[in-house]
């Protein structure tokens, strides 16, 4: 189970957004390998060295939101199951939403920069599949219905 959703996380995060049009941290074959070596410390409930990777990037990339992802990672991880913790479930939304407010800040609202649409689908997702375990069928659907709009608009 853990290979399975690495593989699906490291697919996600990496190669759909490869087809995508030329951005910065994309191009940036240095800190695509700290993101992918960020990733391998997580799924290997290695949160020290992930944060101190996590950390590299944000110094090179300041408040990108590459690096809130990575962070709802390791908290996602680390109190697993996270969904029978509704304190740490709290944070954990909290987290992604700072990942949508740095987006709105690097590409300003309703971007369709490649890397603002990928990270918003991917935060939206997220708290789409949280608020489904927690039973908030309509917060879930709420944000099925922003990546709806964000698919149509793109």
């Amino acid at each position: 189970m853990k290979c399975i959703l690495k593989v699906f996380y490291v697919t996600i995060l990496f190669f759909s957004i490869s087809g995508f049009a030329k951005a910065q941290v994309l191009n940036d074959a240095g800190t695509m390998k700290l993101i992918q070596n960020s990733l391998d410390h997580i799924y290997n409930y290695e949160f020290d060295e992930a944060d101190v990777i996590i950390n590299q990037v944000e110094k090179k990339y300041p408040n990108h939101p590459v690096t809130h992802i990575l962070g709802s990672f390791i908290y996602f991880w680390k109190y697993l199951p996270i969904k029978d913790n509704p304190v740490k479930s709290k944070e954990y939304i909290l987290k992604l939403n700072k990942c949508l407010e740095s987006i709105n800040v690097k590409y300003g609202k309703n971007s369709n920069d490649p890397e603002a649409v990928f990270y918003t689908m991917a935060a939206r997702g997220y708290m789409a599949m949280m608020y489904n375990y927690q039973g908030e069928m309509l917060s879930a659907a709420g944000e099925g219905k922003k990546l709806t709009m964000l698919l149509q608009r793109a």
